[in-house]
């Protein structure tokens, strides 16, 4: 498996879990625990990588140690967002997901991932730009799994964990 990497300087606060789960406004295919089935391909990357990987076991902890993104988990986590949308019958949310998986940088991609607080994707924020809008809107709770490879001088494991995040139209 080709080793694709980005670094992360993220603070610890990145790494928090969101606390949007269980929201009146959005679907709960979209909002729903993230299933063993799900974290699979999250598995199977890191056996290939031979690394260790935990779930939902995120710990605040001393010092950090490294941060490292594996571009490979971040590609997993937009395909799990868009197989979620896909199944709650949200083709439109869906079809944004897969434009960022084909077309988004690395930096869009981990913005999606780590990022905090809303998100919108890089084509509404251009519409948005032309069009001199500032309109924001509609929103909707997406959760998705992420994983992050942490390094300490003990250990090196892909600590993994389902998030929910606002992700908002622009325009």
């Amino acid at each position: 498996m080709k080793r694709l990497s980005f670094f992360s300087s993220a603070a610890a606060a990145t790494l928090a879990p969101l606390a949007l789960q269980g929201s009146a406004d959005a679907d709960s295919a979209l909002t729903a625990p993230i299933t063993q089935d799900e974290w699979k391909p999250f598995e199977e990357i890191a056996k290939a990588k031979g690394s260790k990987i935990e779930f939902n076991n995120v710990q605040k902890q001393g010092a950090m140690g490294e941060i490292h993104l594996d571009m490979n988990m971040v590609n997993a986590s937009i395909a799990n967002a868009a197989a979620r949308a896909k199944a709650a019958g949200n083709m439109h949310l869906a079809a944004k997901f897969d434009r960022l998986a084909a077309n988004g940088t690395a930096a869009q991609k981990s913005d999606f991932v780590l990022g905090t607080g809303n998100y919108y994707f890089p084509e509404d924020i251009a519409k948005g730009v032309s069009a001199n809008s500032n309109k924001i809107g509609p929103c909707e709770i997406v959760c998705y799994a992420v994983c992050v490879c942490r390094s300490t001088p003990q250990t090196t494991v892909q600590q993994c964990r389902d998030i929910c995040r606002r992700i908002c139209g622009v325009g």
